[in-house]
């Protein structure tokens, strides 16, 4: 049961090109995704396209770069500092993210709706609220089959 969504979300996609690591290639990256923010903002094509042409996050280009909802608190402060700027339908500049380890990539990102905090709907959050749902009763299920096997299972405990 929701009853009250705090915080502010967000909805966004990405674009994500990891260059060799010399500054030839970050140049090059970031020339590269200043044009195709160019060509999306010429109305070239969309977004998608080029996410799924381009992008080097394979799990995103798969879906036109989308990487889904995200409450504020989520977000590193780097995405963060980059996403809370832009307004609905606008795409920032390219910027660097650090993809784990040693790697990073360049990437720019386009912020498709922002969800001001506000008190659940039925109507309007339908969807998370599903969502939250549906996770609830498989978590339930899930520890429901475990203490079923439990049950049925010879434990032995040896010192």
């Amino acid at each position: 049961e929701l009853l009250e969504k705090r915080g502010e979300s967000i909805h966004c996609r990405h674009i994500l090109i990891k260059p060799k690591i010399d500054d030839a290639a970050d140049l090059k990256a970031i020339e590269k995704l200043s044009e195709i923010r160019d060509s999306i903002n010429n109305k070239v094509n969309t977004f998608g396209y080029f996410a799924a042409k381009y992008s080097d996050d394979k799990e995103s280009a798969k879906f036109n770069g989308l990487l889904g909802t995200f409450e504020v608190g989520q977000l590193e402060k780097q995405m963060l500092d980059q996403v809370y700027k832009l307004e609905e339908g606008e795409i920032g500049f390219p910027k660097r993210l650090e993809v784990g380890g040693r790697e990073y990539g360049f990437h720019i990102v386009k912020l498709i709706k922002r969800i001001p905090e506000h008190t659940a709907d039925l109507e309007k959050d339908y969807a998370e609220i599903k969502k939250i749902t549906e996770f609830k009763k498989r978590e339930r299920l899930f520890k429901e089959w475990v203490n079923e096997i439990k049950e049925n299972i010879y434990w032995e405990t040896r010192i």
